[in-house]
């Protein structure tokens, strides 16, 4: 297999930022770590980005300016879980908020340029429906505090289930109306994503399966 690189940085039509993708055993490219799944550990992270930044990880964020150019984001401690499912991701991004009420926040992102081609509603209807399906098909609640998804360029794999920040490759947004396939296509990986990355919580609590 060809090594990947942990961090992938962006610059596109001016718009700079970064994603991390750590799957199968990368995460120790970019801390200290054991790659392997069944060795889990939580996370606390800080980060010192630009301030036209927005930063994304497992855990919820909050930041505060650090001098005029800078901001500080702080996020709260994962649960445990294997490195490979951990994130990064760091730059100018549209968000989205669902308006719905949930026990589980829903954002979405994406690069200005692409933002009036996302169906953000569809993205977000399809989201909630898994959320509920599979915290009954499990009987057990989705393990983290938010659930958000990125839409990055130059994701060569699709998609990956990092957890609460899964990223999708910006072919799953199409700059014309999506055919029926398209839009089945898009909503099995939403659907898939979501499920699988809550797949180690979940084994891990019901001493069944584990993704590792």
């Amino acid at each position: 297999m060809t090594p990947s690189p942990p961090v992938c940085r962006l610059s596109l039509r001016g718009v700079s930022g970064l994603y991390t993708y750590l799957w199968p055993y990368y995460a120790n490219r970019l801390f200290p770590c054991f790659d392997q799944p069944d060795l889990k550990a939580i996370f606390d992270l800080t980060v010192r980005a630009p301030k036209e930044w927005i930063v994304v990880s497992t855990g919820a964020g909050r930041s505060a300016p650090v001098g005029d150019e800078v901001r500080e984001w702080r996020f709260t401690t994962t649960p445990r879980m294997s490195t490979y499912i951990f994130s990064l991701h760091a730059g100018e991004y549209r968000v989205w908020e669902d308006q719905v009420e949930s026990r589980t926040p829903l954002r979405l992102f994406a690069r200005e340029a692409l933002a009036a081609n996302v169906d953000v509603d569809e993205w977000f209807e399809t989201s909630r429906t898994g959320l509920a399906f599979y915290e009954e098909y499990f009987g057990i609640a989705y393990p983290f505090e938010k659930y958000d998804q990125l839409i990055v360029p130059d994701f060569a794999i699709g998609a990956m289930e990092n957890a609460a920040a899964v990223t999708f490759a910006e072919g799953f947004v199409q700059r014309q109306l999506s055919t029926r396939f398209q839009r089945m296509d898009r909503n099995n990986v939403i659907l898939h994503r979501w499920h699988t990355c809550g797949l180690e919580t979940w084994g891990r609590k019901s001493g069944g399966m584990d993704s590792g």
